[in-house]
């Protein structure tokens, strides 16, 4: 298969951003220091070395807030909030079994379910295993203080997700403890209620405790038959500031979807005859997910004085799933028609930063060290028509992820500001194959892959209401252990012959406060992707991916 001449180089998205100030509930930077000859609400993002306002960093960032979030809109998915995000697609097929499919600038479009080179956190921990995939149901809505995606180049300092990034962030418990309830209701017996707690409580000279939790119960019996789902969810954001200069936060996150059915796809002869029709084999073989998540982190932010502060984020989880698929998988090669898939994953992040001046010019810098892992016992099964058959396949995946990178921002002179980063990522996968028979060979093998990632970018600050900005980025992309896991032709087996996709990164533009309530961002872009990771084959629900050339994406 070949990329068409439209993939190689197609128009990937086509926008012009104006933004509302008031609607951005951005945080204001005090009176006393206007950059601008009017009052300007800054949107203060994290992408970078330290919190600073998005119009001046040299990049593609978009912010939500948390109002935007939760006035309008159920809280449900992030198909709510996210598609006005340009270059950013999210394909809500109403099928809790399968999920959104979160698309950036044309990465994770191969990928059937689940989010695929975007990488996910919540309140600065990883929610993306690393091997570079994620669910976006284990996402909390119900206290979010704000939704940062970023696009393009920078993106490659994150590691595993040359897409972007998408970060969302809670809010914080409110001075005084509060005590919150709402109800949704909608078509198809749909509802979703929800509960939060949080509040603050102060002790000692400079201690302070924060807390938020949050707690919803979602359900819908769907508009086609065999789409019900039940998701249950809760988070909680806990922090302690032992005093002026350390705190310390747990962050607990966990998920429940104890039967969503999976409808499948119709033909469009079915769609015309019946559109809310379940799909061929989905009542046959009763289609279905069963779904649980729970996450932990802690995190410790400590300033060593007034120049030097250190962060460590270590974190831990487990994540099953057992799928029915719409067929048997009974004969021997076929890995089964019931995925039981036992996940625990885990890392640490610690990152020293460091502000100082050289030669009169502000200096900011960081550099850290990511470790994470990922163990997943895989098992498959016949699926005897809705109930768990023979064992057709038994194995062990792990996959480790150790990454160093640095970071260093400089401002020359009132004019130019530069940022210049690096990466450096070892991916290491391997199989053990539990489930050898006279007919089937051991799939034990393992794949490493390593490489350096560079970004660099500038912004001119061309008037006090105008920026001019560019930047240049590496991504580099491995398969995952699902795109690993099937040989060509849909056979279980390591697929040691994929090659991660690597990516030139392009992109200019210029950021304008047209008004003092009105922003306008234009951004070009451009990216050459080698070895682009797409789909090979699809045999009896099995699908296998191989390296396809050279591949681009231009927009604005």
């Amino acid at each position: 298969m070949k990329p068409s001449p439209r993939l190689r180089n197609g128009l990937c998205g086509c926008a012009v951003v104006l933004c509302l100030a008031p609607g951005a509930h951005a945080q204001v930077v005090p009176a006393a220091q206007p950059i601008t000859p009017f009052d300007i609400k800054r949107i203060v993002v994290s992408a970078t070395p330290t919190p600073q306002s998005s119009f001046n960093v040299p990049g593609s960032i978009y912010t939500i807030s948390g109002r935007q979030v939760s006035e309008t809109e159920p809280m449900e998915n992030l198909s709510e909030t996210l598609n006005r995000v340009p270059g950013i697609d999210i394909q809500n097929r109403q099928n809790y079994a399968e999920g959104l499919r979160v698309t950036s600038r044309g990465f994770g479009s191969q990928t059937s379910f689940g989010v695929r080179n975007v990488k996910l956190y919540m309140d600065g921990m990883p929610l993306t295993t690393p091997d570079g995939t994620a669910d976006s149901e284990v996402i909390d809505l119900g206290d979010v203080s704000r939704i940062e995606v970023l696009s393009g180049p920078f993106s490659a300092l994150y590691g595993n997700a040359a897409g972007g990034v998408l970060q969302v962030f809670s809010k914080n418990g409110p001075k005084q403890p509060t005590l919150e309830a709402g109800i949704w209701g909608g078509s198809f017996g749909a509802w979703r209620a929800g509960l939060s707690y949080g509040g603050q409580a102060r002790f000692g000279r400079d201690g302070n405790f924060n807390y938020m939790m949050n707690a919803s119960d979602f359900y819908t019996s769907g508009y086609r038959r065999h789409g019900s789902a039940r998701r249950q969810q809760f988070y909680g954001k806990y922090r302690i500031r032992t005093d002026a200069s350390t705190s310390w936060t747990l962050l607990v996150d966990a998920v429940n979807e104890p039967n969503s059915q999976d409808p499948l796809g119709l033909t469009a002869a079915q769609y015309h005859a019946d559109p809310r029709q379940a799909g061929r084999g989905a009542l046959a073989f009763d289609t279905r997910k069963i779904f649980r998540h729970v996450q932990t982190g802690v995190a410790l932010n400590h300033r060593i004085n007034q120049d030097n502060s250190i962060s460590v984020l270590v974190y831990e989880g487990t994540h099953d799933v057992l799928q029915y698929l719409p067929f048997t998988g009974s004969f021997a090669a076929s890995g089964g028609g019931v995925i039981d898939l036992s996940r625990k994953f885990g890392g640490i992040d610690t990152r020293w930063t460091n502000k100082s001046r050289i030669a009169g010019m502000k200096l900011t810098s960081i550099a850290g060290v990511d470790f994470g892992y990922e163990h997943q016992h895989r098992k498959g099964y016949v699926n005897d028509f809705g109930t768990i058959g023979a064992l057709r396949r038994n194995e062990n995946d792990v996959a480790v992820d150790v990454a160093e990178y640095a970071q260093a921002e400089l401002d020359p002179n009132r004019r130019w500001s530069l940022v210049a980063g690096i990466r450096h990522s070892l991916e290491s996968f391997s199989v053990q194959d539990l489930y050898v028979t006279k007919a089937l060979a051991s799939d034990t093998g393992s794949v490493s892959y390593g490489h350096t990632s560079l970004v660099a970018g500038a912004v001119y600050h061309l008037t006090p209401v105008t920026n001019l900005f560019a930047d240049y980025g590496q991504g580099f992309e491995t398969p995952t252990l699902d795109q690993l896991a099937y040989l060509p032709g849909g056979i279980a087996g390591l697929n040691s012959s994929l090659k991660p996709a690597v990516s030139q990164n392009y992109e200019t533009g210029i950021k304008s406060f047209v008004t003092p309530e009105t922003y306008l961002k234009i951004a070009l872009f451009h990216i050459h992707t080698s070895d682009e990771i797409v789909v090979f084959s699809n045999v009896n629900g099995r699908t296998s991916y191989a390296n396809e050339g050279n591949t681009g994406r231009n927009g604005v």
